[in-house]
C-alpha cells in the first residue's frame, strides 16, 4: 500500500498564529514547565521511523471479523462524516479541531457496530473491549500524580463498571467552590491520541514536533504510571497524515504516514484492531491482576498505611490499587510504590521497587517485603546471579555468618524471569524490522556508555530525589537524525526479585545525624566485599535501604563484580554519575605514569573506587542539606545550590577530578558554607578523608592491579571512611537539618 506524500490541492491552510499558552508547572518537577519537561523527554527518547509495511506487523492481532470495512463504512450514515474529515471530499478548510472530533466520532461508532454485527452472528456476546473518548474534557491524573496534560483521543475499557464503583473515574477537587467532574485516569488509558489540524512537519522533515512531544508524554504516563503496563501504543494524525506508535523501555517505534482518504481501509483497520484488541495485546502484563474491593485490599491498604506511618515520604503516601503478582510458584501482593524514579522515562530499565507481602492462602502474611521489577537487558546477567556469587564470596570470611550479612546487604530471596516477556517477543510480536530511520534531538555522547542509576539526568528526574536538580537548558536545536539502516534492538527481559529488606531509600532521609550513622554502617558492608574481593560499583544514595536502629544496607547489586576479572557481562565504566568515581567514569587510571610508548594499564574497579563514590555520598548530602535555622536565607540556599550544581551531574566529572585530583582534595569546597558553622567544620573532614583517598590512589598507582595489593591499600582507607562518618554523625548529634530547597529563580519572589 502506498504511503508517499500525499498528491491532493485540498489542503489545510496554515496554522493561525496565536499566543503562547503558559502551562501550569507540575507538582514533581518545581521550577520547571510542562512544555520544558516534554521538550526534555524528546531529547532523551529515540523515535525510529519504520514503513507502514513493517509496522504493521506489530500492531495487535486482528480479533475483529474478517469484513470489508470499507464497505461497511459506506453503507453506513458515518461516510458522511468521513467525508469531512481533513482533506475528504467534503472537507472545509473553514473546520475547526472541534468539529473533526464530531465527525470522527461517529465513524469510529460506525466501525464498532459493524465489526460487532458481524461478530455476533457467531459470538451473541461478542463486543469490543475498548472505546475511544474523544477530547474528554479534563486531564487524566492519579490521585497521587497530578498532571495537568490530556490526550486528545483516550482508549478505554468499553464497559466500565457502574461509576460509585468506577476505576475509570476519580473524583477532582473543588475548584472555585464548585465540584468539578470526574476525570480519566492515565493508569486505565489502554492508548491515546493527538490530532493536528495541520500538517507541519517541522522534526527532521518527518514529524510535527509539537504533536511528537505530546504522544511521547501520553505514551511514557502510560507506561509510568502503571505498574503493570509493559507497551503502550498511541494514534497521531496531523490533518490528512496519520501514523501508529508503540512505546517500549527501550525507545519509541513510528510507522511512515498513511492518508486517511488514500489509505482508507489501513486507517479504519487501525480503528477496528485496537478496539477488540485484548488487554495482553495492548500491552498489559497478564502476570498481574488489581485487586477489587473486598478483605483482601482492606488488608492490604491497611499494612500499606501503617509502612507510610512508619517510613513518612515528603509528599505524602502514594495511594495504590494493590496487585497480585506470582514469583517463583509464590503468590504476593504488592501494597504500596516505595520507588519508581527509573521509570519516569520511556527508555532504561524501568526499575520500581513495591511493598509486598506474600499471600498465603486468603491472608497477607504480616512480614515486609520488597519487590523489585525491572527491564533487564537480555545479554546480561541477572541481578539475582551476580548478588548469589557476591553472597558466596562473602559468607566465606570466617567472621560472617548469615545474620551479619544480613544486617549488611538486602537479601535475594526469589527471583523470575517471565517467560515470554521481551521486548523482541511481546512487543514487537517476533517481527523483524528492516529499514528505518533515527531521529533524535541531541547527539549521542561517542562510544560505549553503561552509566546508570536513578539520578541520571538524561531521563526525567528521580522523584525520589529531594532538592534542587541541574536541567539541561532548553533550546531549540534542530532535530539530529541517523542515515538510514536496519532497526538494531537492545532487547530487554521482564524479571523481578524478592529482597527480605524494606525501609526507605537514604536520599529519603533528612536528619544529617542519622545518615552519617547509616554511611557508618555502610563501610562495615564496604569492607566485607573489599576483603571478600567484591565490588559493588554503583553507589547511590537510592541503593542504600535505610532500615531500622539506623542501618544501612546496600542493595541493586546488578552492576556487582569480582575485581581485576573480566568476569560477567558489564563493561568497567558503570555507576551512578553523580556519584562515579572519576576514574570510572573517564575509564582510565589518572595516577599511573608510563614510559615513552608504554601501553597504559587498561582500567579495572579497585577497593579505592568503592570508598570515592561512598565518599561523594557524603559531600553530596552536605551540600543537599541545610541547619533547619539557615533554611529561610536566601543566600545560603543559592550558593548551595551553585556548588551542588558543580559539582554533581553527568557532565560535571571534570570538575570532581580538579576537585579531587588537582588540587589539594576538596579543599575548595569549604567555600561553599560559611565559616566556622557546622557544615564547614564537616566539610573539613570529609576533605581529611578525600585526602587519604589520594594518597592511596598514589601508592595504589606504583603497584600491580591484584587483590593483595588491594587489601593492603586500602583496608586502612576503609577503616577512616568508616571513622569519619561516627566522627560526622557525632557533628550532627544535636543540630537540627532539613532539604535543601532551590532559591527562586532571578525575579520571581518567594512566598
Amino acid at each position: 500500500m502506498s504511503t508517499s506524500t500525499p498528491r491532493r490541492s485540498a489542503r489545510p491552510a496554515n496554522p493561525p498564529t496565536s499566543p503562547a499558552v503558559v502551562h501550569p508547572m507540575s507538582n514533581d518537577e518545581p521550577g520547571e514547565r510542562l512544555p520544558e519537561r516534554r521538550r526534555r523527554l524528546l531529547d532523551s527518547t529515540p523515535i525510529h521511523v519504520v514503513s507502514w509495511a513493517d509496522f504493521q506487523e506489530v500492531l495487535p492481532a486482528r480479533r475483529y471479523p474478517d469484513i470489508d470495512l470499507v464497505k461497511a463504512l459506506e453503507a453506513s450514515p458515518a461516510n458522511a462524516n468521513y467525508k469531512q474529515l481533513p482533506d475528504g471530499a467534503d472537507w472545509s478548510s473553514t473546520t475547526d479541531e472541534k468539529a473533526v472530533f464530531a465527525h470522527l466520532g461517529p465513524v469510529c461508532d460506525a466501525i464498532i457496530a459493524a465489526c460487532t454485527a458481524a461478530a455476533r452472528k457467531h459470538d451473541p456476546k461478542a463486543q469490543a473491549t475498548l472505546k475511544f473518548v474523544l477530547q474528554p474534557n479534563l486531564a487524566p491524573h492519579d490521585v497521587s500524580k497530578p498532571d495537568k496534560s490530556r490526550p486528545d483521543i483516550a482508549g478505554m475499557d468499553a464497559e466500565p463498571h457502574p461509576p460509585e464503583n468506577d476505576p475509570l473515574f476519580v473524583e477532582a477537587k473543588p475548584l472555585n467552590g464548585r465540584r468539578s467532574p470526574p476525570s480519566y485516569r492515565w493508569i486505565f488509558m489502554s492508548i491515546t491520541g493527538e490530532w493536528k489540524l495541520y500538517w507541519k512537519p517541522d522534526l527532521d522533515g518527518r514529524l510535527n514536533d509539537e504533536n511528537t512531544q505530546q504522544v511521547v508524554w501520553g505514551l511514557l504516563h502510560q507506561l509510568w504510571t502503571s505498574p503493570d503496563r509493559l507497551y503502550s501504543f498511541a494514534i497521531t494524525c496531523e490533518g490528512f497524515h496519520a501514523r501508529v506508535w508503540l512505546a517500549h523501555r527501550e525507545g519509541v517505534l513510528v510507522s511512515d504516514v498513511i492518508h486517511i482518504h488514500d489509505n482508507k481501509a489501513d486507517f479504519l483497520r487501525i480503528l477496528a484492531t485496537f478496539a477488540f484488541a485484548t488487554r495482553e495485546d495492548l500491552g498489559w502484563d497478564a502476570n498481574m491482576q488489581r485487586l477489587g474491593k473486598g478483605a483482601l485490599r482492606d488488608a492490604a491498604l491497611t499494612l500499606a498505611k501503617d509502612y507510610w506511618t512508619e517510613f513518612p515520604d515528603e509528599q505524602g503516601p502514594k495511594l495504590w490499587l494493590p496487585i497480585k503478582l506470582e514469583i517463583a510458584r509464590k503468590q504476593y501482593v504488592l501494597a504500596a510504590l516505595i520507588a519508581d524514579g527509573r521509570a519516569r522515562a520511556i527508555c532504561g530499565s524501568g526499575c520500581r521497587v513495591f511493598l509486598a507481602y506474600e499471600l498465603q492462602g486468603s491472608d497477607l502474611c504480616p512480614l515486609r517485603l520488597a519487590i523489585k521489577i525491572v527491564w533487564r537487558n537480555a545479554t546480561r546477567d541477572s541481578e539475582a546471579a551476580t548478588f548469589a556469587q557476591v553472597k558466596e564470596a562473602v559468607l566465606r570470611l570466617p567472621d560472617v555468618t548469615g545474620e551479619v550479612f544480613n544486617q549488611h546487604f538486602t537479601n535475594i530471596s526469589a527471583s523470575q524471569d517471565f517467560e515470554g516477556i521481551s521486548i523482541s517477543k511481546r512487543a514487537l510480536r517476533g517481527a523483524t524490522i528492516g529499514n528505518c530511520h533515527l531521529i533524535t534531538r541531541r547527539q549521542p555522547a561517542p562510544g560505549p556508555v553503561e552509566i546508570v542509576g536513578s539520578h541520571r539526568y538524561s531521563s526525567p528526574g528521580n522523584s525520589e530525589a529531594v532538592g534542587p536538580r541541574k536541567r539541561p537548558r532548553i533550546e531549540p536545536v534542530p532535530a539530529v537524525s541517523s542515515a538510514d539502516g536496519p532497526y538494531m534492538l537492545t532487547d530487554r527481559v521482564y524479571s523481578a526479585l524478592v529482597m527480605d529488606s524494606v525501609g526507605r531509600p537514604l536520599h529519603h532521609v533528612h536528619n544529617l545525624h542519622k545518615v552519617f550513622k547509616v554511611l557508618a554502617h555502610v563501610s562495615k558492608g564496604q569492607a566485607f566485599l573489599h576483603r571478600a574481593g567484591k565490588a559493588h560499583r554503583d553507589g547511590s544514595p537510592a541503593n542504600i535501604l535505610v532500615a531500622e536502629e539506623d542501618i544501612g544496607l546496600l542493595m541493586d547489586f546488578e552492576f556487582a563484580k569480582t575485581l581485576f576479572s573480566d568476569e560477567g557481562t558489564h563493561g568497567e565504566r558503570t555507576g551512578t554519575p553523580d556519584f562515579m568515581p572519576v576514574e570510572a567514569f573517564k575509564a582510565q587510571f589518572l595516577w599511573r605514569q608510563y614510559g615513552y610508548g608504554e601501553t597504559p594499564t587498561p582500567f579495572r574497579w579497585h577497593s579505592g573506587h568503592e570508598i570515592e563514590w561512598h565518599m561523594w555520598i557524603m559531600v553530596w548530602m552536605l551540600y543537599k542539606h541545610v541547619a533547619k535555622d539557615e533554611a529561610g536565607r536566601t543566600e545560603v540556599r543559592a550558593q548551595r545550590t551553585a556548588g551542588l550544581n558543580r559539582i554533581f551531574g553527568p557532565d560535571t566529572a571534570e570538575e570532581r577530578k580538579t576537585l579531587l585530583y588537582e588540587r589539594t582534595p576538596l579543599a575548595d569546597l569549604g567555600l561553599d558554607f560559611e565559616a566556622n558553622t557546622t557544615f564547614f567544620t564537616a566539610m573539613r573532614r570529609v576533605a581529611q578523608l578525600a585526602l587519604k583517598i589520594v594518597n592511596a590512589h598514589k601508592e595504589m598507582a606504583k603497584k600491580e592491579l591484584n587483590q593483595a595489593n588491594n587489601l593492603v591499600v586500602w583496608t586502612p582507607v576503609f577503616d577512616e571512611s568508616h571513622q569519619a562518618c561516627e566522627w560526622l554523625a557525632t557533628l550532627f548529634a544535636d543540630v537540627e537539618t532539613v532539604p535543601l530547597v532551590p532559591p527562586p529563580a532571578e525575579g520571581a519572589q518567594e512566598a
